[in-house]
C-alpha cells in the first residue's frame, strides 16, 4: 500500500470518524431522520399514566408495552412529530383511545387516564318502601353534604313517615330510622346536619327530628340551598340575597342584591367569589359576583358544581356540560384562569352529575344512564363509559358512587 493511499485510508477515517461522532450527538440529543419530511428532526416523546397495571399500550395497532407493575406507567421516547393512535387495554376493561400529537422536542403527559371495568355490577344497599300512601312522593334523597342518605319506609303512625338514616361514611351502614311529620316531609325537605329544612308560607324552617322541634330561621324567604355550610337564601320583598348560619345564631348577612328581572335558584360560594344562577323568566343563566360586581358567564345554565381540588367548576344546560377553571395549571393539559370549555353534548337531558375524586373526571346521568367522561378533550376526542343505569341522584364518596333506581340505593365501587 503507497503512501498516498495510507494518508487517504487516515483522512477518510477521520472523516467517517466525524460523520459518525455527529450523528451519535444528535441521536443522544433526540434528533432522527424524518423520511416522510426528508429532513433531520428532533424527536417527542409521551406517557400514560393509568389506574391499573399491565395493561397493554398499542401505538398505531402495534404494541408497545405494558403499563408499570409498580407505577401503572408507561412512557415511549424518540417518537418522530406527528399524530399517533394510542390504544390502551386490559383484559375486562373498557377500551381507552386517544390520538396524541407528539411535538419536536417536546413531552406529551397524560397523567390521569382511568379504565373502567367491562362489566360493572351494582350492589344493592337498601331500598325504599312503596307503600307509604296515596298521592306521596316517596323520599330518596342525600343529605347536602353527602354523608347520609334517607329512604323512606312504610309508615306505622298515621300523619308520620318512617326514614331509614344510612351513613355514607360506613359503608351505608343503617343508623337510624326517623319518624318525621308528612307535613315536613310534603315539602320536599333539604337536608342538613340530619336537619331538615324547608320553606312554609315564605318563611324558611328547620326540622330537627331527634327533638320533634321546628325552628323559623328566616322571614320573607322565597327560596334558599346550602353552599360551604352556609344558607343562601333570597327575600321576597328586598330582592336580596342572604347568608345564613345553619344553626340560625346571629342575623343574615347581606351578599348582593339580585340583578333587576332576576330571581335566585342555586348557586357555590367559593372564598369571597359567588356563584349564581339566575332566573329571568325565560331561562336561567350562571353569574359570577365578586367585589360587588355581577358578570354573566354563561346562559342557559341549571346547575353547577365545584371539584374536589377546589380548582374547577362544572355546570350543566339542558344538554351540554360545561368546565370552568378557576386557576392557572401547569399540568397537561395547561390551562388558564377562566378558560371554559364544552365538555360534551347529549342527545338527551343531563339529570344529574357528580365529581370523581381526581378532579378530571366527572358522573353524568343522562336517559338514566351514568357515563364517565374524561375533561382531557386533546386528540379532539374525550373517552365516555357507560357504568350503570339510574333514575335518581348520586354523589360520589369514599371511592364509591351512589346512587338511586327504581326506589333502591346501589353502589359500585371505582
Amino acid at each position: 500500500m503507497t503512501k498516498k493511499m495510507r494518508k487517504g485510508l487516515l483522512y477518510g477515517a477521520f472523516i467517517l470518524f466525524a460523520v459518525l461522532s455527529i450523528i451519535t450527538v444528535l441521536f443522544s440529543l433526540g434528533y432522527n431522520y424524518d423520511f416522510v419530511e426528508n429532513k433531520l428532526v428532533k424527536t417527542g416523546s409521551f406517557r400514560v399514566a393509568t389506574n391499573v397495571s399491565g395493561a397493554e399500550v398499542y401505538i398505531n395497532s402495534h404494541l408497545a408495552g405494558k403499563t408499570s407493575f409498580l407505577t401503572n406507567n408507561f412512557s415511549k421516547g424518540r417518537l418522530l412529530p406527528r399524530t399517533y393512535d394510542i390504544r390502551i387495554q386490559k383484559e375486562n376493561y373498557q377500551l381507552w383511545e386517544k390520538n396524541i400529537t407528539i411535538g419536536s422536542g417536546l413531552f406529551s403527559d397524560f397523567p390521569v387516564i382511568i379504565l373502567i371495568k367491562d362489566e360493572i355490577e351494582p350492589a344493592l344497599v337498601s331500598s325504599a318502601s312503596a307503600n307509604v300512601g296515596p298521592g306521596k312522593t316517596i323520599m330518596t334523597v342525600f343529605d347536602s353534604e353527602n354523608r347520609y342518605a334517607y329512604l323512606e319506609q312504610e309508615s306505622k303512625s298515621a300523619g308520620m313517615g318512617s326514614v331509614l338514616l344510612l351513613d355514607l361514611n360506613n359503608n351505608a351502614a343503617a343508623q337510624d330510622v326517623l319518624d318525621i311529620p308528612y307535613a315536613v316531609l310534603d315539602r320536599s325537605p333539604v337536608i342538613y346536619d340530619k336537619k331538615l329544612y324547608f320553606l312554609s308560607m315564605n318563611n324558611l324552617i328547620s326540622y330537627d327530628p331527634s327533638s320533634d322541634r321546628s325552628s323559623t330561621l328566616f322571614t320573607g324567604a322565597s327560596i334558599f340551598y346550602f353552599t360551604d355550610n352556609q344558607i343562601i337564601v333570597a327575600g321576597t320583598k328586598d330582592n336580596v340575597i342572604y347568608s345564613l348560619r345553619p344553626d340560625g345564631a346571629g342575623s343574615g348577612q347581606i351578599i348582593a342584591e339580585l340583578p333587576k328581572n332576576y330571581s335566585l335558584v342555586s348557586g357555590h360560594v367559593l372564598g369571597n367569589i359567588h356563584f349564581f344562577i339566575l332566573n329571568n323568566g325565560f331561562r336561567t343563566d350562571l353569574f359570577k359576583f365578586e367585589s360587588g360586581e355581577w358578570l354573566k358567564i354563561k346562559e342557559s345554565i341549571s346547575s353547577i358544581k365545584l371539584s374536589p381540588d377546589g380548582k374547577k367548576l362544572i355546570y350543566a344546560g339542558r344538554n351540554e356540560l360545561w368546565a370552568r377553571w378557576l386557576a392557572n395549571s401547569t399540568s397537561q393539559p395547561a390551562r388558564i384562569a377562566d378558560e371554559e370549555e364544552l365538555i360534551t353534548r347529549f342527545s338527551q337531558k343531563i339529570d344529574d352529575f357528580a365529581w370523581y375524586k381526581d378532579s378530571e373526571h366527572v358522573f353524568v346521568n343522562t336517559g338514566s344512564v351514568i357515563k364517565f367522561i374524561e375533561l382531557d378533550g386533546r386528540g379532539g376526542s374525550r373517552n365516555i363509559f357507560d357504568v350503570s343505569s339510574a333514575d335518581g341522584k348520586m354523589v360520589y364518596r369514599n371511592n364509591k358512587l351512589w346512587f338511586f333506581d327504581k326506589l333502591a340505593l346501589m353502589v359500585v365501587e371505582l
